[in-house]
């Protein structure tokens, strides 16, 4: 997992398996991200090839926050068989 912020956006790019481990960082990443000024958060998933029930709710709680924050959430790269979940 990798973060890079710049002065409107902020971009995380999660790594192979987004799983009950992975989530625990994600959701740590978007409680910082609440208190920061960024007004676009971008989700690079390009390398996520596993996605558990821990991981969609992470994923749908980043979502509830960045609307409560006023801020667009952007999922790039994600792939076929992730979007089918």
């Amino acid at each position: 997992m990798a973060s890079n912020r710049s002065n409107q956006m902020a971009a995380l790019q999660l790594q192979q398996r987004l799983d009950g481990k992975a989530a625990v960082w994600l959701n740590q990443q978007v409680e910082q991200l609440k208190q920061s000024e960024q007004t676009m958060w971008v989700f690079d998933m390009a390398q996520v090839e596993f996605l558990d029930s821990a991981g969609l709710v992470s994923l749908v709680a980043a979502r509830r926050a960045a609307c409560e924050a006023n801020v667009q959430l952007v999922l790039c790269s994600v792939s076929h068989q992730i979007q089918m979940i």
